[in-house]
């Protein structure tokens, strides 16, 4: 009704028979989770004024289609619309041209998974934030020059991906970027990283080796690399001596660590 001015974290969540919904003018913000698993609901409008769309707000919503998302949006939590196999199209006038990607101050925050094996994210874009977590079908994404930020969740749960190349001027990787890659099969750091976040790799099963070209070790959480999975994770060879003393990086030598010329 008219008067309601958000929509709580799960307020609608696992309401598997709810086919469309009439948000009022007002609401400004929509809560995490608030409508998980709506698995009947096939296509929603946010109202002119929402300004905020919680983390995983629209998750494993599979008949959504088309999403109308206003410009007033300036604030999106990563995986909004994670598992949403049908979403074809994101309409916003912060969409990119294709209709694909909710771009915000240079960020992807939200991505439309439908049908997608392979994409080119567009120029200008420098940041990406858990918005292809869940893509389980995109086999290989191209990510343009510019970008400095892999952010947390970024890639999660990507299962078919096998290839992705970081361009230069990468410098963070977030929390669970990667996480769940199954099917990537190499990795390659380039100069000037800085930090990569715990779980960054973690349950990338198939990586045959891991390749960093950065002379200084980058900030590294715990449990960045699959423990059950000891792949080369090769560094410059005049390297050597900081990567086998840095902190966590240090764990890894003695099995591990090996350099770029061997």
């Amino acid at each position: 009704p008219e008067g309601v001015t958000s929509i709580g974290n799960d307020a609608f969540s696992g309401c598997t028979s709810l086919m469309s919904i009439t948000l009022p003018e007002g609401v400004t913000s929509i809560g995490y989770y608030a409508f998980y698993r709506c698995t009947s609901l096939t296509n929603i409008t946010l109202p002119e004024g929402v300004t905020s769309i919680g983390y995983y707000a629209f998750v494993r919503c599979t008949s959504l289609i088309n999403v109308k998302i206003p410009g007033s949006v300036i604030a999106v939590g990563e995986g909004i619309f994670s598992g949403c196999s049908s979403l074809v199209s994101i309409t916003s006038p912060l969409a990119s041209e294709d209709g694909r990607c909710l771009i915000i101050d240079g960020s992807i925050v939200a991505f439309a998974p439908a049908n997608i094996t392979e994409y080119v994210i567009p120029d200008g874009v420098t940041s990406i934030n858990g918005a292809f977590d869940g893509c389980t079908s995109l086999t290989s994404i191209t990510l343009p020059k510019g970008i400095t930020n892999i952010g947390r969740y970024a890639f999660y749960g990507c299962r078919s991906l096998t290839n992705i190349t970081l361009p230069e001027g990468v410098t963070s990787i977030g929390n669970d970027a990667f996480s769940g890659c199954t099917s990537l099969t190499s990795i390659t750091l380039p100069e000037g990283i800085t930090s990569i976040g715990e779980y960054a790799f973690y349950s990338c099963t198939s990586l045959a080796n891991i390749i960093i070209k950065e002379v200084t070790p980058p900030t590294i959480g715990q449990s960045v690399f699959d423990e059950t999975n000891n792949c080369p994770i090769f560094v410059p060879k005049k390297s050597l001596d900081a990567y086998k003393t840095a902190s966590v990086w240090c764990d890894y030598y003695v099995t591990r660590i090996k350099t770029i010329e061997e």
